[in-house]
């Protein structure tokens, strides 16, 4: 998967892909109308895996918009 997509609204990024986890931490936010790169998507849970100024970050994927 290599899709360009936006944020709905502000959007935490994260290091890993939970809420819930110790080790996951809120490491940039993404605005509305900034792209990025959307590698994968876990249906399972709901995340998504994003590229952000060259690092892999995870985000709820209900969040995100294709980009135009």
């Amino acid at each position: 998967m290599n899709e360009q997509v936006t944020a709905k609204e502000l959007v935490n990024l994260r290091s890993l892909p939970s809420v819930e986890h110790a080790d996951s931490k809120v490491i940039a936010q993404l605005k509305h109308g900034e792209v990025i790169t959307r590698t994968g998507i876990n249906t399972d849970v709901g995340w998504s895996r994003v590229e952000y100024n060259g690092q892999v970050l995870y985000c709820v994927s209900s969040l995100l918009e294709l980009a135009e």
